[in-house]
């Protein structure tokens, strides 16, 4: 994008090329792995025709959000540094991670 600003939902929401299919963008509870990654395999397909990918992808590196979006899943944010949504897999990933870590340093401080 030209400049720092984060776009808004709004003007740029009326030109993406998911519109209309949500279903394809967001998981249904429950998902299987293997349906989730066919179905996002298929939201990233309509992701590369869209004329506001960057304005998207932007949006939701910004304001973690569900889903894909701008053609990246919650992992892939995650995965290059951005907020994901609370509860998410990749947000519960990082709270394991720092709790293992935590207890890894506690017990090391207790042998010390």
């Amino acid at each position: 994008m030209a400049n720092d600003r984060v776009p808004t939902l709004g003007y740029w929401c009326e030109k993406a090329a998911c519109k209309g299919v949500p279903e394809l963008f967001n998981a249904d509870y429950a998902e299987r792995s293997s349906k989730k990654i066919i179905r996002e395999q298929r939201a990233k397909i309509i992701c590369g025709t869209c004329p506001v990918i960057l304005e998207c992808r932007a949006y939701a590196r910004a304001n973690p959000e569900y889903g894909v979006w701008g053609g990246e899943t919650e992992d892939e944010r995650y995965d290059q540094g951005f907020p994901v949504p609370v509860g998410t897999r990749s947000d519960r990933s990082r709270r394991l991670r720092n709790k293992r870590k935590k207890e890894a340093n506690e017990r090391h401080a207790a042998k010390t």
